[in-house]
């Protein structure tokens, strides 16, 4: 085979990987306007860059929701999980971003929350209080697994001395329910419940 054909096979072959790629990245951004803009369809993979590790999203994820601009946070949160998928603390940052985002606990902040307690079951203690605080203000959106394992937490969290103010506090503010009571039980001079039926 002459060099001129050589080349012009390869001139072939290399149009037509582009024309290959130009048609599967126009199907791929149809599929997307046709699934409509919500962010929460994004893949996350779509926002990996490569060679960035878990600290650069962790960290762009947190300016972002300091800034406001919770769209970037979540993106930065669920990329952070696909690099680290086994870290629990990424899993609750994309709890806490997705949360952002919608306005209140989604499908997605739900399921993060899980991953991350199936991950790392019980924590430091300052993770451990993330959870109890995060539960405690979406106490209403979050099914009973997550209370019970809420629960869980602020039971470990009564052998650890230093937190006794933390749930004597909770005891005090938390709004009234499941989660309130169990910080109570922790911190029986801090009673509420006892208090409101003696009338003081």
């Amino acid at each position: 085979m002459s060099k001129s054909h050589t080349l012009s096979l390869y001139a072939l072959v290399r149009w037509g990987l582009v024309l290959l790629f130009s048609l599967v990245t126009l199907l791929a951004a149809f599929s997307a306007w046709q699934a409509g803009p919500a962010l929460t369809r994004i893949s996350a993979e779509e926002e990996v860059k490569a060679g960035r590790r878990p600290a650069y999203y962790a960290a762009l994820g947190q300016m972002a929701l300091e800034a406001g601009n919770y769209p970037k946070a979540l993106k930065a949160a669920r990329a952070e999980t696909v690099v680290d998928a086994l870290n629990f603390s990424a899993w609750q940052r994309r709890a806490g971003a997705a949360t952002a985002f919608a306005g209140q606990p989604n499908k997605e902040a739900l399921e993060a929350l899980l991953i991350a307690y199936e991950l790392a079951p019980f924590t430091s203690p300052t993770d451990m209080a993330w959870r109890v605080e995060y539960a405690s203000t979406y106490e209403a959106s979050m099914p009973d697994v997550l209370i019970d394992l809420t629960i869980s937490q602020i039971e470990v969290l009564e052998e650890v001395p230093e937190t006794f103010q933390m749930r004597w506090d909770w005891c005090k503010t938390f709004p009234d329910g499941a989660l309130a009571r169990a910080a109570c039980a922790t911190t029986p001079t801090a009673w509420r419940y006892q208090e409101e039926r003696s009338g003081n």
